[in-house]
């Protein structure tokens, strides 16, 4: 969709302000998707990891966890991805830096599968009027 792409671009720049104050936060990734989906973590949190990862060079690996509700069970220098599955949820993630102070949230929830076709539509678009090559979504929004 566009909505979480627009979403990555946030989280990039997020992150690379907040490289100067991590002593002071407590970073992870929240994602809460629907019952039948299998995977775990999203395609979508991999991904937000990744930028992350890149972004904030405190971060060397990511540890992913499945329906817990408790926080702190990651090890220094880990970025924790907390995974949960609900009912009738399409898709929410949720980059959050927490101080003792007050808390940071960046979040994309899909209301529906509507973006996701949109964004299609979208792309098929714009893609319509380039030369022929590889491109993402980035290229779309620009």
């Amino acid at each position: 969709s566009i909505g979480v792409n627009l979403f990555m671009k946030m989280v990039e720049y997020t992150s690379v302000l907040m490289n100067h104050y991590l002593e002071q936060y407590q970073t992870y990734i929240e994602e809460t998707h629907h019952t039948q989906k299998k995977d775990s973590p999203s395609g979508t949190a991999i991904t937000l990891s990744n930028i992350v990862l890149k972004n904030i060079k405190h971060f060397q690996k990511v540890e992913n966890y499945l329906n817990q509700d408790i926080k702190n069970l990651s090890s220094p220098n880990t970025l924790p991805i907390y995974s949960y599955r609900k009912d009738a949820v399409v898709g929410e993630h949720k980059l959050i830096f927490e101080s003792e102070v007050d808390s940071i949230v960046l979040t994309h929830f899909a209301k529906n599968r509507t973006g996701f076709a949109l964004g299609a539509i979208k792309a098929a678009e714009f893609l319509i009027n380039q030369p022929a090559g590889i491109y993402t979504m980035n290229n779309l929004i620009q």
